[in-house]
């Protein structure tokens, strides 16, 4: 006879010791909260078998209620709680007196939640209503839509779900120039595009790409260009035979030029060949220095070249040869333009959807062979000629006179409806949410819309700007310590969302009929893990928390509220999976703080009418905005940019004590570190003394608080006002509606 099996689970074996009860360490024992408010224990209870915990109330007091993750609602006046927590066969209990705070009086707590509309005709004419609707429109701001990036993975379909349960969605769909039919219909079955235009929904034609991309081909021979050369064709000089690197300094190439290489046509050269392909230190070209009849040399600075692979030519530029160009005519890019329609998609959207009140073309904007404003600093082609007339090209004529043409051409292959629906965006357009990188900032003019002499193009071309808040992965860097960017440092993604509102603001003077958007990312850590130490700094600074859809949500309705875009978008990495995974609980984020907007009569009622107040309490100890110095000279404050307001975080009870660091900003603490900021504030005002009302946002950033990172009693000061305290603020954010 076989023995018998013994028990799998060595928890259960004969003479094992018992399961072990879950237990509490650290919970609190006594607590202050508003009426309504939410506590989470969880934190505190732990079980040394990894069982499943859940939480209950022992005979709970009118109004308490906890769910079985441990969050706790406090009901409306003092008890005392006892908690229990469960693994599923012991208990453990915990016992909290919670006492309820008395709010200020004018002060009230908002406490947002669920969908926007109740219906879906509601949904529907809401978002058909806000999409037409201009900047500064006499009866508010547009109330913003919410928008993805993603073209493939959250379907028309899935969008149509959404909005028939109240989500204030900017429909999107996959769009470019070489797509089928049955690919596009893979995604925006034609079921759906007539649900769009039987609801008059306005559509989002999405490519997650270039439109350069074809610009750059051999199709249409696109090169980056001079301002002393007629813009032209590549073509070969000659071979290289072969390379010298002199230590980090130069590099000299021999060539099989038999009758010799002059120096006119060496002005501007691409190496060809090397790993890399056209290899330059930034894609601009080289000058080179001829030695004699077969070699030229290249200053290198330590990079920018790789080994030979192939036949390595010298490229320059013929003279004589068309291309599209900013230094050009107009006529190709129109040309150009119009081709980019001229495919069966477009004809086919058209087809099922033949008149939208409002229709865009969008494209990611990162193509490399552009002169872009804030490459003229340290582009030799522009340095060593006058400089301000080369900004005025770049800015203006080169780009605004030419993408206009090519958007013209587009529109040309446009039935009249869409044409006088359809506008064109970019994400990123401005790459200026940090002035710093912009060399020239300091001398553009910000608002005389007659002015040539401007910081972009874009506003003068684009009708969409895609802004990015992104708390980028590669932000921070043990090579570069003082320059780090997280929600919970002053150098934080909040901060930069302050500079979008001067942004906002020239663009709708320039075009009324702009639309700013703002595209939210949340660094995607635990997937570049590798890449750098940013998740360690999260871990370290602030705690598991951080990385939670509940901080997330935090930082990006602060932002949100900073800059009151039309469309409110998430980013996650092309080959990433949202629906259905974790992924997902972040994107609900994105379209909760969106619908809490609309569904909020006082978040409504600010959103259209409110003004962003601007702290002016800079006293002694304080600081203005991080990026408000002018660092491109001695420190003297010349630019009409800096003068603009930009600092909108209100003085707290809780701010730290900033020097000046790298580069003249303001990021580091009286110790040389960089700065932890502990809570970020805003606030909205309507109407005039005596008769002021606010709307104050406030955010945990989660390096001080309790263990859930929750601050208490935090004073905010309200400019030519007074002092007020607000009972609470989480990590996920709070408002509070305050009376005069």
């Amino acid at each position: 006879m076989a023995a018998p099996k013994k028990p799998t689970n060595p928890r259960w074996n004969v003479g094992s010791p018992e399961p072990f009860p879950p237990v509490w360490t650290g919970a609190p024992s006594s607590l202050s909260l508003t009426a309504g408010q939410t506590y989470n224990f969880a934190p505190y209870a732990s079980d040394q078998d990894s069982s499943v915990l859940t939480f209950s109330l022992v005979n709970p007091a009118s109004g308490y209620s906890i769910t079985t993750s441990g969050l706790m609602t406090a009901g409306p006046a003092t008890a005392t709680v006892t908690v229990r927590v469960s693994d599923g066969g012991r208990t453990a209990d915990t016992v909290c007196s919670v006492t309820i705070q008395t709010v200020q009086s004018g002060i009230t707590r908002l406490t947002p939640s669920g969908p926007a509309y109740a219906t879906e005709a509601e949904t529907t004419a809401a978002i058909s209503a806000e999409s037409v609707k201009a900047y500064n429109d006499p009866a508010g701001k547009p109330l913003p839509l919410v928008g993805h990036w993603h073209r493939n993975t959250l379907p028309l379909s899935w969008q149509r779900t959404k909005i028939q349960s109240g989500v204030p969605i900017m429909p999107w769909v996959n769009w470019y120039r070489t797509l089928s039919v049955g690919g596009f219909q893979a995604t925006a079955a034609d079921a759906d595009m007539q649900w769009l235009a039987s609801n008059n929904l306005p559509i989002v034609c999405l490519f997650g790409n270039q439109w350069q991309t074809d610009i750059i081909s051999p199709t249409y021979n696109y090169v980056r260009t001079t301002l002393a050369e007629t813009p032209a064709l590549p073509v070969k000089i000659a071979n290289i035979t072969s390379a010298t690197v002199n230590g980090t300094t130069s590099v000299t190439f021999t060539t099989d030029a038999a009758h010799g290489i002059e120096t006119s046509t060496l002005k501007w050269v691409w190496l060809r060949g090397f790993t890399g392909g056209w290899t330059s230190l930034n894609g601009n070209g080289y000058e080179a220095t001829v030695i004699d009849t077969v070699n030229f040399s290249i200053a290198v600075n330590g990079s920018g070249f790789g080994a030979f692979s192939g036949a390595p030519e010298l490229i320059r530029r013929n003279p004589a040869a068309p291309n599209l160009s900013p230094l050009g005519g107009t006529a190709p890019w129109a040309a150009a333009g119009n081709d980019w329609a001229n495919n069966a998609v477009t004809a086919h959207i058209q087809s099922i959807y033949p008149s939208p009140g409002r229709a865009f073309f969008y494209h990611n904007n990162e193509a490399s062979f552009e002169v872009e404003p804030q490459d003229l600093a340290t582009d030799i082609r522009f340095t060593q000629t006058n400089n301000d007339l080369n900004r005025k090209v770049a800015t203006h004529y080169g780009y605004a006179d030419k993408w206009n043409a090519w958007f013209s051409g587009f529109k040309s292959r446009l039935n009249a409806a869409w044409q006088s629906a359809t506008g064109f965006g970019a994400y990123n357009p401005n790459h200026t949410r940090r002035f710093r990188y912009l060399p020239t900032w300091h001398t553009a003019e910000p608002l005389d819309p007659s002015n040539t002499n401007r910081l972009t193009f874009h506003w003068y071309a684009y009708d969409s700007g895609v802004e990015e808040v992104y708390d980028n992965y590669w932000e921070w860097s043990s090579s570069y310590p003082n320059q780090c960017k997280a929600p919970w440092l002053v150098q934080s993604p909040q901060s930069e969302a302050m500079i979008m509102l001067n942004y906002a603001e020239k663009a709708a003077n320039v075009n009324p009929d702009y639309w700013n958007e703002l595209i939210f990312n949340d660094g995607e850590f635990e997937s570049r893990a590798p890449t750098g130490d940013k998740l360690a700094k999260y871990l370290e600074h602030v705690g598991p928390i951080s990385r939670t859809p509940t901080y997330f949500k935090g930082w990006t309705q602060y932002c949100m509220w900073i800059a009151r875009p039309r469309v409110v978008r998430e980013y996650r990495d092309a080959g990433a999976l949202i629906l259905g995974t974790a992924y997902e609980d972040f994107w609900n984020v994105i379209m909760d703080i969106t619908c809490h907007v609309h569904q909020d009569a006082t978040l409504r009622r600010f959103w259209k009418l409110g003004t962003l107040v601007e702290n002016t309490a800079i006293a002694v100890g304080d600081h203005p905005h991080p990026y408000q110095r002018d660092t491109t000279t001695d420190g003297s404050w010349t630019s009409p940019w800096e003068n603009l307001p930009k600092w909108y975080h209100l003085k707290t009870n809780l701010d730290p004590v900033l020097s000046v660091g790298i580069n003249g900003i303001y990021t580091l603490n009286e110790n040389g570190e960089n700065a932890k900021w502990p809570v970020y504030t805003l606030a909205h005002v309507i109407g005039s003394a005596p008769n002021r009302e606010w709307l104050v946002y406030a955010h945990s950033t989660g390096t001080q608080g309790d263990a859930n990172k929750t601050l208490t009693n935090v004073v905010v000061t309200i400019p030519n006002y007074q002092n007020v305290t607000l009972p609470t603020v989480p990590v996920e954010g709070a408002f509070y509606h305050i009376v005069e």
